[in-house]
């Protein structure tokens, strides 16, 4: 990761199997500051969702992330990504090709095209300590409260599923002096065409 010129940046990720060596691509993407306030991003990178996705692998609370983001995760995407921050509220809004669709064709088996939004607003402490799900002791008193809401639609494609994907999540954390906590509600509804609907 680095900087190209003066307000561009760049990251560029990627993964060796355990088991035979093969490497994979995770994250490769572009990054240019608009303002002080504002970026766009575009490439392959992680649509704003659900937050313990967004949160690094390295700095979850426990081993493994959970069950619950590994069955509603919404993975890395390719697409473009404008992004908004300020003192207090931080904001997202991505045009995708849909839910984890790392390393497929634009126009591949995952959808035709999706939106994603995500909105956190700071209450409290700063956003450094948003970076992950730990607090330690001397820790000052912070809490946030996010949400996040997806949609992807298919079958216009050759190869996308006939249907429509829809997603939200509101998520809150709060930590202090050596604890923390985090909590997340998350709903989905499937509506295929000729399939199985389910929320």
């Amino acid at each position: 990761q680095g900087e190209i010129a003066d307000g561009w940046s760049y990251f560029f990720q990627i993964s060796a199997d355990f088991g035979g060596g093969g490497m994979s691509l995770q994250q490769a993407w572009v990054k240019y500051d608009i303002s002080e306030d504002s970026n766009l991003t575009w490439g392959q990178f992680k649509a704003p969702g659900l937050r313990e996705e967004l949160v690094s692998s390295k700095r979850q609370l426990a081993a493994e992330r959970s069950v619950v983001n590994d069955t509603f995760s919404q993975g890395r995407s390719q697409g473009v990504q404008y992004g908004w921050d300020s003192e207090n509220t931080r904001f997202r809004v991505a045009f995708t090709d849909g839910l984890s669709s790392e390393n497929t064709d634009f126009t591949g088996e995952s959808s035709d095209f999706s939106f994603s939004g995500r909105f956190e607003y700071k209450g409290a402490g700063d956003w450094k300590q948003f970076d992950d799900f730990t607090s330690f002791r001397g820790s000052a008193f912070a809490w946030m409260i996010g949400g996040a809401a997806h949609w992807e639609s298919g079958g216009d494609t050759n190869g996308t599923v006939d249907g429509d994907l829809f997603q939200l999540t509101v998520d809150g954390s709060v930590e202090g002096d050596g604890w923390n906590a985090f909590a997340a509600f998350v709903y989905r509804m499937l509506d295929i065409t000729g399939g199985v609907d389910a929320d």
